[in-house]
């Protein structure tokens, strides 16, 4: 083979791992929002802050109590901004590719848990806000996390219960603002 068809075999080569790259790209970002939720919060400071969302740290108080002789005690909290998967980069199909996103309208209020992961499994105890008939999202076994507003950001209240009679309750104050040690 001449040093010109080695040539071209290259670029002809070249060619097709870039379509194959740019076609796996935008069949990876469909098949990311189509069978997994875009919309999701992190469930780590240091994956919202990798994520370019994170906002400040929020004080949520107590941040420590115990619920039926279990510790409960809050690790992490956060506000961040929404955002959605907006593309996925890929320089090799399954190996080396990592997501693209971008923020959109709203908030999420987070905290992880550093204690208590055995009370929160399905049928246990859960978090809802005040006033709201919905609990928290739950994005891990210790992450949770809440949609809010502008006008949410001076502070709510939410609640650990384990029915919606809320027949037993632990209060806890959220406070969207810089917290001290966080």
């Amino acid at each position: 083979m001449s040093k010109r068809e080695r040539a071209f075999v290259a670029l002809a080569l070249t060619g097709v791992v870039v379509v194959i790259d740019f076609c796996w790209s935008a069949i990876r970002t469909s098949i990311a929002n189509e069978f997994s939720p875009s919309l999701t919060s992190c469930c780590t400071v240091a994956e919202s802050k990798a994520k370019g969302v994170f906002l400040t740290n929020v004080a949520i108080e107590p941040r420590s109590f115990e619920w039926d002789g279990t510790l409960v005690s809050i690790k992490e909290s956060w506000l961040e901004k929404r955002s959605k998967r907006a593309g996925t980069y890929v320089v090799v199909p399954l190996i080396l590719e990592w997501p693209r996103y971008e923020t959109i309208e709203g908030y999420y209020v987070c905290f992880n848990l550093a204690q208590g992961k055995e009370l929160v499994k399905l049928g246990g105890p859960f978090f809802v806000r005040e006033n709201k008939e919905a609990s928290f999202q739950q994005t891990s076994d210790l992450a949770f996390s809440e949609l809010v507003v502008e006008s949410d950001l001076k502070g709510f209240s939410i609640f650990l219960t384990n029915d919606w009679r809320f027949s037993k309750v632990v209060k806890l104050k959220v406070m969207p603002a810089l917290a001290e040690g966080d």
